[in-house]
């Protein structure tokens, strides 16, 4: 609860922050991917109110075919939030990586602090909550705006819950065979997952809970990335 409390206490800071955008300009989108009904469904609506649905198109166009750096950090409150419950999956490390082309390290630092806050607490909630949503998309989320993933890699790792260990046994052949789209992180999470502090983590943890209904499958993952780290 603490950890969703604080994403919900980041996703606000991005609308206080980020609140000075208030207005967007309304500029056409290339007329080839963009079409006057998708306009249509954003400005019948508020900010707050505006759907995944709402704003899938733009999200994909944006700073590409449609709007400027002003209409991208007015809408960047409600599409990172909705991102945060997975409105946009599978799509979504590929809307967090307009961030970079965005230049978002040349943003004023209470705009870059804002955005890094909620990073961490979308982190820190994912990896703490079971089910949840996939892990390693929040992973290739975190890639497109930070160089460095060893971070969030080792807060993961000192997260002994049943939810961190039951998401780590459900996703790492898909952080082992993740696109990154375009980054080079591949490298960090294979490093990550072979080092024995990491080995450690996850057998402590299988023997903390080997009762519970779901250590079975667990010791099943945990076998074959034993088994991929020793290769």
């Amino acid at each position: 609860m603490e950890n969703i409390k604080s994403l919900n206490n980041a996703i606000e800071d991005l609308y206080a922050v980020f609140g000075r955008y208030s207005d967007w300009s309304h500029a056409p989108g290339c007329a080839c991917c963009v079409s006057p009904a998708d306009a249509a469904g954003m400005l019948s609506k508020q900010l707050r109110t505006l759907t995944g649905e709402d704003l899938r198109k733009y999200a994909e166009c944006a700073l590409l075919t449609w709007g400027d750096l002003d209409d991208f950090r007015h809408f960047l409150p409600r599409v990172f939030e909705l991102a945060a419950a997975f409105e946009f999956l599978p799509e979504t490390p590929m809307l967090f990586s307009r961030l970079k082309r965005a230049k978002w390290r040349s943003w004023p630092m209470a705009e870059q602090i804002a955005v890094e806050q909620f990073l961490w607490s979308w982190w820190e909630s994912s990896v703490s909550s079971f089910p949840g949503g996939p892990v390693e998309e929040t992973l290739e989320v975190l890639a497109q705006a930070f160089d460095d993933l060893t971070p969030f890699l080792v807060h993961w790792r000192a997260n002994d819950s049943p939810a961190a260990l039951r998401h780590f046994g459900e996703s790492w052949q898909h952080i082992c065979g993740a696109s990154w789209y375009g980054r080079d992180h591949d490298k960090q999470a294979r490093e990550w997952l072979c080092t024995k502090p990491t080995q450690d983590w996850i057998l402590n943890g299988y023997l903390r809970y080997e009762n519970e209904n779901w250590a079975e499958d667990f010791a099943s993952s945990v076998d074959l990335m034993l088994s991929f780290a020793t290769s």
